[in-house]
């Protein structure tokens, strides 16, 4: 009750001061949510939404009962089942809110409670290989090599953190496992489509709005230069445009930034979220990735030469912005269009 009462003077604050910062500098506004468009439709949508959909269709579809040979060894090393390891194993693909999702449904289907799924989810918020190998390697740092190291840096991190995340999961004795209810292939897709859709949506309006609040951070930085170092904390892939040292971009993929934490808790709404314990979790990623990959750069003795990547600005009558608005409007709509199902998969999809 007492934290409540301070974070909510502190949060009315903050938006004051953004809607005062809005209102007197619309322009920065406009260019940083225009960014933050630009960022959701030529990194965000592509490299997340897809997978998203595969995933949520696999999970609902039962199939990763496959992975029930593994759970002894599951158990004993990171002190969970094969079944709710395999959220943090397709957090590893599916990109930042993807594990947060799974966990969010195994929450739903009573497979593990909301404690557990607190604690497993500070090892579930990992960057996908799309993100970290063509949008951070290829794209911003211009060398696909760094890509490669960032993400094996990033993976044996999360691992190492999985495993000492075991000692904070409880026992559970009540947690019924119950069947998985068959549903048809329509109903699976036409849900799987739809809950993906739902939440890209969530992850691009963070990005957009924080897009936003660096925009202005970054202009105050002009004179308070410190306020420098606070931007890139915030949103990971805004931070990571401007940076070419690539341990400190390690730390960021595992920091994953306040957006991304955001967004986690908005996905993960069934989960007990345990706040102090993941914000331990994700410096400690952060700390231990960076730490890898510099470990990698010298074991490998692989000298990087990093060009200045591919920077882009948005711009209000470009192509780019026009595109990632009209795959945004497609994905709302998605995500807010409900049909009763007709037993047919082309009039469901339609």
């Amino acid at each position: 009750m007492k934290k409540k009462k301070i974070i909510l003077p502190i949060s009315a604050a903050a938006a004051v001061v953004l809607a005062l910062f809005i209102v007197t500098e619309p322009e920065i506004c406009g260019n940083g949510a225009a960014e933050g468009i630009v960022l959701s439709g030529r990194v965000i949508i592509p490299s997340l939404f897809p997978f998203t959909v595969c995933v949520l269709f696999l999970m609902k579809s039962g199939a990763l009962g496959i992975l029930n040979f593994a759970d002894s060894f599951t158990r004993r090393l990171f002190g969970i089942s094969a079944q709710n390891f395999s959220a943090m194993l397709f957090s590893f693909i599916g990109g930042y809110p993807t594990g947060a999702k799974l966990l969010n449904e195994s929450v739903r289907q009573r497979k593990i409670s909301p404690e557990n799924a607190g604690v497993l989810l500070c090892c579930c918020v990992n960057a996908g290989p799309a993100f970290v190998i063509l949008a951070v390697g290829s794209s911003t740092l211009g060398s696909r090599k760094a890509g490669y190291i960032l993400l094996a840096a990033h993976i044996i991190s999360a691992l190492i953190l999985s495993f000492l995340m075991r000692f904070f999961i409880k026992k559970e004795n009540t947690i019924s496992q119950n069947a998985h209810m068959q549903i048809s292939i329509s109903d699976n897709f036409v849900s799987s489509v739809s809950d993906a859709a739902a939440s890209v949506m969530t992850v691009c309006a963070y990005v957009i709005l924080f897009s936003v609040i660096s925009s202005y951070i970054d202009k105050l930085s002009e004179n308070i230069s410190f306020l420098r170092y606070i931007s890139p904390l915030l949103e990971v892939t805004n931070g990571v445009q401007n940076m070419r040292n690539i341990p400190a971009i390690s730390f960021l993929l595992g920091f994953a930034g306040i957006s991304i934490w955001c967004q986690v808790i908005s996905v993960g709404s069934l989960i007990k979220f345990n706040f102090p314990l993941f914000a331990a979790a994700r410096i400690l990623h952060g700390l231990l990735s960076s730490g890898i990959c510099m470990l990698l750069l010298k074991f490998f003795r692989i000298t990087l030469s990093v060009s200045a990547g591919i920077s882009f600005k948005a711009n209000y009558g470009g192509t780019a912005l026009t595109v990632s608005m009209a795959s945004m409007l497609i994905l709302l709509i998605i995500s807010l269009f409900r049909k009763k199902d007709t037993g047919n998969l082309l009039n469901d999809i339609v």
